[in-house]
């Protein structure tokens, strides 16, 4: 991915090793109490990169779970591109909590998240939306609000709920350049959404 607003700076990366990774669960074992849940998060980059990197981690955290009284639980940040059916049947046979990087309707989700060709990448996130909603109805939406995204705002949050996302997380774009008109159109947008919640409200 290409995205512009991305605070991770692009190029060059250093890969995460398995070796690092269980070190990272003994670690996590070590700092808390024996009878305690150890959260690990898959986070990048682009965490499903290294899936083998991710089912190795989880394997182990198995392992050591039979071995004491920890608990692991999971959650993975992904921007989609590599997240096909196995993987999320995989996901929901190990409960791993999933966070799509995903800005609402196409001309807000494509106008920054592109791939390193320029290319949007909504289609390629709309083709596994049921599956992964089917199996994991959980999942949690991450938008990024960007200046010029904001007249799409409340239908976006729209779209992500009619899509059947129960939780939509929305961040704005920190290192854009805001000017009062965007705040006057984010007020705007804000009560589109309030009468939006009022209606699903009523609808239960």
């Amino acid at each position: 991915m290409n995205c512009d607003y991305c605070y991770s700076p692009h190029g060059n990366r250093t890969d995460m090793t398995v070796e690092t990774a269980l070190r990272s669960v003994d670690f996590g074992m070590r700092i808390n109490e024996p009878g305690s849940n150890v959260g690990l998060v898959f986070f990048g980059g682009e965490p499903l990169l290294k899936k083998d990197v991710i089912k190795s981690t989880i394997s182990y955290c198995k392992k050591r779970e039979k071995e004491g009284s920890y608990r692991f639980h999971y959650k993975m940040t992904t921007n989609g591109l590599l997240l096909d059916r196995d993987f999320i049947r995989y996901a929901a046979a190990e409960s791993i909590d999933i966070a799509l990087s995903i800005d609402g309707i196409q001309e807000a989700h494509d106008a920054h998240r592109k791939t390193k060709k320029g290319a949007g990448s909504f289609k390629v996130l709309d083709r596994i939306l049921d599956p992964l909603l089917k199996a994991l109805p959980y999942t949690t939406a991450m938008m990024t609000l960007a200046p010029d995204m904001i007249p799409h705002y409340a239908r976006s949050v729209e779209y992500l709920f009619d899509r059947g996302f129960r939780y939509v997380n929305i961040a704005p774009d920190y290192s854009a350049q805001w000017n009062e008109g965007d705040f006057e159109e984010i007020i705007r947008q804000y009560e589109i959404l309030a009468g939006l919640y009022e209606k699903w409200t009523i609808e239960e």
